[in-house]
């Protein structure tokens, strides 16, 4: 009997992080004053600067979708707490 696949869906915001974790390990273990760790800390920088603007992006979907219920104009009162 074949077993059935699992697929794992990664989010980009998953696969920069994944990728961040590996250039840190490979940071760790490059020689101090070497090319290849400036030229890792560079791809690290780029990579998080990569994983900020998915952040930004998934955040400004967040905020924009319409299923999200959000409070109407001027019903603020109607969820402050009654003294």
């Amino acid at each position: 009997m074949k077993q059935p696949t699992t697929i794992l869906r990664i989010t980009t915001t998953e696969a920069l992080i994944e990728r961040i974790v590996r250039l840190e390990d490979q940071l760790a273990h490059s020689p101090v004053n070497s090319r290849q760790r400036r030229v890792t800390r560079a791809a690290i920088r780029i990579e998080a600067d990569a994983y900020r603007k998915s952040l930004d992006v998934a955040q400004a979907a967040a905020t924009h979708d319409p299923r999200v219920p959000r409070p109407r104009r001027g019903t603020a009162h109607l969820t402050q707490a009654v003294k």
